[in-house]
């Protein structure tokens, strides 16, 4: 019998000018069944992160106490986009394409003692 993972997201957003905002539930299944978790300290600038074959996203969970800033980038020569990294830690996801490549790039502004971990799916 094939193994095969799940994974479900919710969530909600309060306190809008309009009121309660309730998220899309996000629902993927893997036949794969990835099950690969990664953890980093970041060196200062690019650090790339490998993407399991057959995985179809990734949570990335920042350290609560992380004083560095960090980017999520495409490619090296990407300028990236900043996420939240000092003020609140915390985890975000991606969801990947048909085709997600090899790798993507998380930069940090300095070195980094805390681990970042990366849970594939």
């Amino acid at each position: 019998m094939a193994i095969q993972s799940s994974i479900e997201i919710t969530g909600y957003i309060n306190n809008l000018a309009a009121g309660r905002l309730n998220l899309d539930t996000i629902a993927v299944e893997n036949s794969a069944s990835i099950s690969s978790s990664t953890e980093l300290a970041c060196a200062s600038g690019d650090n790339t992160i490998t993407i399991p074959t057959g995985a179809r996203g990734v949570i990335i969970t920042f350290p609560t106490l992380a004083t560095t800033t960090k980017r999520l980038k495409g490619v090296a020569g990407d300028t990236g986009i900043q996420v939240d990294t000092t003020t609140r830690g915390g985890s975000f996801y991606l969801l990947f394409g048909a085709s997600p490549g090899a790798s993507f790039v998380i930069n940090s502004s300095a070195l980094d003692t805390l681990k970042t971990q990366f849970q594939f799916f």
